[in-house]
């Protein structure tokens, strides 16, 4: 009945609808959070408003808990998206502490930019990397890109759904970058969906929540063979050697999530979290 109704209301009237809506929204929401029709990154609570904060403030306590983030921390967040996870943040990091954001949709980066302005340690900065979903238009290589950072100058660095949509040449390259950005002792919490014995029974029987059922790059298997990086799942064991070839030791366990249908889970994508342990700076590679 209401996409019958839907059918046969006019464009202008629909238009008009929406602006009421985004007016609204505006008015009685939080101004920090982007409207539903705008939400380009989907949880997994879902894109409304609500999922939107719900996930940041699930996060931050991932950081504050496993990761031992602290108020005075220098963070990198890659793939910053419209600031779900740099929300919670603006109330924790002080001082000394900073945040800094890199993503690839710049329609993201500009609304941070706008709506982060009372917030002077908060930056965001737009990278044109190439990604068939999120930046088609994109003139840079992943598998080239140097982080616009400094050596060893974050104490924690963040990656939340971005290796998911990666492939095996980018995500190496970005754990590079993610080691030689962090100092000595700094941390970095990361998402996957990471292929075991469980978590490929699971997606054999068809009980995975995400249909990882074609195989890529001998290390991956992808949900949509035709479009590999809209969720792309790797190897366990090869994500483990990724992290130790750039001197980059995990903190405890693989905390697994709940996509293969798990009883036990922390979120909803498997989480590491890993610390630098060497005593030389990674150096870019151009």
């Amino acid at each position: 009945m209401i996409e019958t109704i839907k059918s046969i209301v006019p464009r202008p009237i629909k238009r008009g609808i929406r602006r009421c809506q985004r007016w609204v929204t505006a008015l009685f929401c939080n101004p920090m959070v982007p409207a539903k029709e705008d939400i380009f990154v989907v949880g997994p609570y879902g894109s409304e408003p609500r999922d939107f904060l719900e996930t940041g403030r699930e996060f931050f306590e991932y950081f504050k808990a496993y990761g031992g983030l602290q108020p005075t921390h220098r963070v990198l967040e890659i793939g910053s998206g419209q600031g779900r996870m740099a929300l919670p943040l603006t109330g924790f990091l002080s001082g000394s502490g900073e945040y800094v954001g890199v993503e690839i949709v710049r329609h993201g980066v500009l609304w941070c930019q706008e709506k982060y302005r009372k917030f002077p340690n908060f930056h965001f900065i737009h990278a044109d990397i190439y990604n068939k979903n999120y930046n088609p238009n994109g003139t840079i290589q992943a598998s080239r890109y140097a982080f616009p950072c400094e050596d060893e100058s974050f104490d924690f660095v963040f990656l939340t759904s971005v290796f998911t949509h990666m492939c095996p040449d980018d995500m190496q390259r970005y754990l590079f970058e993610i080691a030689r950005c962090m100092k000595r002792g700094g941390r970095c919490l990361i998402t996957f969906f990471l292929l075991n014995t469980e978590s490929e029974e699971a997606i054999r029987s068809g009980k995975s929540a995400v249909p990882f059922g074609h195989k890529v790059f001998d290390v991956c298997q992808a949900a949509d063979p035709d479009n590999v990086e809209a969720a792309i799942s790797y190897q366990e064991q090869y994500v483990l050697d990724a992290f130790q070839q750039n001197k980059l030791s995990l903190l405890g366990d693989i905390y697994y999530g709940k996509w293969p249908s798990r009883a036990r889970f922390l979120s909803f994508q498997d989480i590491i979290i890993a610390e630098k342990k060497d005593d030389g700076i990674r150096r870019g590679v151009g």
